[in-house]
Order: structure tokens, then C-alpha cells, then sequence
């Protein structure tokens, strides 16, 4: 369906002489993500609203959005699968908000900020198979998925010892979901070499 419409869109533009034929692909997968992300983010809104999770949803976005488009990780096989796992995430992270109690906050965070550092400082980025990484490309996206992680961290511990345990958890799902999904792409990659 998102490829189809960046297609529909792409085509259009060709017409009308905005863009070249030459440049085809590189639009259709532009629009595509443009695409797929406005899905998703509209399907995060729902979520919010039919779980009333609005805080806890965008501490989650804001925590994992950044730190996924650098460290990477798994990656769906088409911007379908995408919008439909990601719609599974968040649908998990709202019922485990509901049914984690506010002091599971404290040892998850701290076991999810321990592993996760091991990730951060020591495996990612995670390639994927469509996006390989040169070296200099590798140290950057480390360096910044190091930095973006420091300041989770950070705004993580100011937010529980200020109290705001509830509001702070959807930074400990952020990073518990980015170890799953590096875990995975690990896995994906080293099947691959096999």
C-alpha cells in the first residue's frame, strides 16, 4: 500500500517534469519512508488516544525514535511489516505500562540502561542488509548513538529522583525494545554469514 502511493506520487511528479526519470528509485523510497513514517506516527496518536498513554507515548518516541536511526537493528523486510510490528511495539508498551508496577521502573531501567550500554558501547550500529555502513559512517553512529544514550540516561535518573517514575518508564520501553531489535538484527546478520 506505502509503496504503492509513493509510486502513485513519483509517477505524478514525473509527469508534471518535477522530477527526472533517472531519479525514480531514489523518490519511490524517500516517499516511501515519508510515507511509512507519517502511518506510524498516526497510528501512534491512535494508540495514545484509545489507551489514554499520551505522555507515556511520546517519552517513548522521543526516547526511541533517535537512538534506533542510529544504533539500527532489525529491519522489516517491507514498510508493511514495518507499520504492523511497530504497531504490535507500542500496543506492548501500553499494556506493560498498565501492568508494570511503578517500582519494576527502577530495576528494569537499571538493567535495560546496563545492557544497553553494553550494545551502545560495543556493537552498534547494527547494518542491515540494504544498509551497509563504511568505517567512518560506523564511528559516527556509534559516537552518536553513545551520546543520544547518555542523555536518556541522564533525563531517565533527573526524571526518578524528581518523581516522575510513571512518565519515566516510557524511556526504559524505548530502550528495552532497541536491545530486542538489535539482538534480532545480530541474529538476522550472523544467519546471513552463515
Amino acid at each position: 500500500m506505502i509503496e504503492k502511493l509513493a509510486e502513485k506520487i513519483v509517477s505524478w511528479q514525473i509527469k508534471k517534469k518535477y522530477i527526472s526519470q533517472k531519479d525514480r528509485a531514489l523518490y519511490c523510497y524517500a516517499y516511501g519512508l515519508l510515507v511509512g513514517q507519517a502511518v506510524n506516527l498516526l497510528i501512534a496518536c491512535f494508540l495514545a488516544i484509545l489507551f489514554h498513554e499520551y505522555i507515556l507515548l511520546v517519552v517513548y518516541l522521543i526516547s526511541y525514535i533517535p537512538l534506533r536511526a542510529y544504533s539500527g537493528g532489525h529491519h522489516a523486510t517491507s514498510y508493511g511489516i514495518c507499520t504492523i510490528v511497530s504497531t504490535v511495539i507500542l500496543i506492548v508498551v501500553c499494556l506493560l505500562k498498565k501492568i508494570l508496577p511503578i517500582s519494576a521502573n527502577l530495576y528494569l531501567g537499571i538493567c535495560t540502561m546496563l545492557i544497553g550500554r553494553y550494545f551502545i558501547f560495543h556493537i552498534v550500529p547494527v547494518e542491515a542488509k540494504n544498509k551497509p555502513l563504511d568505517e567512518s559512517e560506523k564511528k559516527k553512529y556509534r559516537k552518536k548513538s553513545i551520546q543520544i544514550w547518555g542523555i536518556e540516561v541522564v533525563v531517565w535518573i533527573s526524571l526518578n529522583m524528581l518523581g516522575f517514575q510513571a512518565e519515566s518508564i516510557g524511556i526504559v520501553l524505548a530502550h528495552l525494545t532497541l536491545i530486542v531489535l538489535l539482538y534480532l538484527g545480530i541474529r538476522k546478520t550472523n544467519r546471513r554469514k552463515v
